[in-house]
Parts: structure tokens; C-alpha cells; sequence
């Protein structure tokens, strides 16, 4: 299984990549994909993806157009393209 990933561009210049297609195992959550990403792509954006010491993470997810809320329910397909963005903030 394959989930296309899209990352916007503050994310983009922490990993070096602006997308890539990542295989997944079968039953892989956005919760399990987003840790397989901070591994293979390490620090910083690993402390964006996961939240870092605080376990609040400023990304927002979104997988086939809609916004993910639950990311240890929500279960992958093959073939998803899964966006992955920061939370904007300020006034």
C-alpha cells in the first residue's frame, strides 16, 4: 500500500522534499504515518510532526480533502493523499 504525501512549504524546507509517496502497512494510521515520517525524516520537522516534549503539534492534517480531527482513528487507504500543513496563527 502506497499514500501519497504533500507537504506545505514551511514543512517542505524542514524535510527537503515538497511531496513523496510513502508505503504503508495495512492498518497504518495518520497517528502511525506521521511517526514513520518523523523518523525517516528526523529534526526538526520530527518535532513539528509529533509535537516534540509538549505533545502539541502545531500541524494540521488532511487526508482526500478533509481535515483529519482524530488521528489515531482514522486508518489510511491505499492511494490516500494525505496533506500535511502548520497551523497558521497571529493577528
Amino acid at each position: 500500500m502506497t499514500v501519497h504525501v504533500d507537504y506545505s512549504a514551511p514543512l517542505a524546507a524542514l524535510c527537503g522534499v515538497t511531496q513523496e509517496d510513502k508505503p504503508i502497512e495495512s492498518g497504518t494510521t495518520v497517528e502511525g504515518l506521521l511517526a514513520e515520517l518523523a523518523i525517516r525524516h528526523g529534526e526538526p520537522l520530527a518535532e513539528v510532526l509529533t509535537g516534540g516534549p509538549s505533545g502539541v503539534s502545531p500541524l494540521l492534517v488532511s487526508v482526500n480533502g478533509e481535515m483529519v480531527l482524530d488521528r489515531a482513528a482514522h486508518t489510511l487507504q491505499s492511494g490516500d493523499l494525505v496533506l500535511l500543513f502548520a497551523g497558521i496563527s497571529g493577528g
